[in-house]
């Protein structure tokens, strides 16, 4: 089906801006094909395409130079290494969403080459760490939106102590975190003053 798609868009679409393949099965061959019209591309979403690998978005992403949104939520494969071929994209939102494979240091590393991002959403991805969050903030001090919402086990009582790191934040979205607490509330009031919308809702 993907590769089909992406046949057409690269035949009769050359100008195309926003492309949202959520839920297509896909394989190499599709993303290989996707990556020959991918340098207008501003909007990518591939929201559950559990056939979308690092290496494959990688080169995906080194011909997308004018990519602003990325959607990769709901993926199971991905470390997060295919995010450094988005060094040379003017990236200002990235959606991870359960994606329970990340590797911080992979992670991280992508973070860090992304200088254009304002939005991160990284909802339920529960392999996540405290260390790892520490590290995120870190790499994305500038970050305008953050959200980590719902499920995550490996959390403790001090994890979000690391959102002293975001100075800019004007929207935080922590909706069912089980690290929610009186220590963060103190953390967010003494350190983000530009806050603007925060969601801490429980059950």
């Amino acid at each position: 089906m993907i590769v089909a798609i992406c046949v057409l868009a690269a035949n009769y679409c050359k100008n195309l801006q926003c492309l949202n393949l959520a839920g297509l099965s896909v394989n190499s061959s599709g993303l290989r094909m996707l990556s020959t019209v991918s340098s207008n591309l501003r909007v990518l979403d591939l929201s559950g395409c559990s056939g979308a690998g690092d290496k494959d978005l990688f080169k995906v992403f080194q011909h997308s130079l004018r990519l602003e949104s990325v959607t990769l939520s709901h993926n199971s494969v991905l470390t997060g290494r295919c995010l450094s071929g988005l060094a040379h994209a003017p990236l200002k939102e990235l959606v991870m969403d359960e994606c329970n494979n990340l590797q911080s240091h992979s992670l991280v590393n992508g973070l860090l080459v992304l200088k254009s991002l304002m939005r991160l959403s990284l909802n339920s991805c529960t392999n996540l760490t405290s260390s790892d969050v520490a590290h995120i903030t870190s790499a994305v001090p500038k970050l305008r939106s953050l959200s980590m919402e719902q499920y995550f086990p490996l959390f403790n009582s001090t994890t979000l102590k690391a959102l002293d790191q975001l100075r800019d934040l004007i929207s935080l979205n922590l909706q069912l975190n089980p690290a929610v607490n009186d220590q963060t509330m103190d953390v967010i009031t003494r350190n983000c003053h530009k806050i603007e919308e925060l969601n801490i809702t429980g059950l």
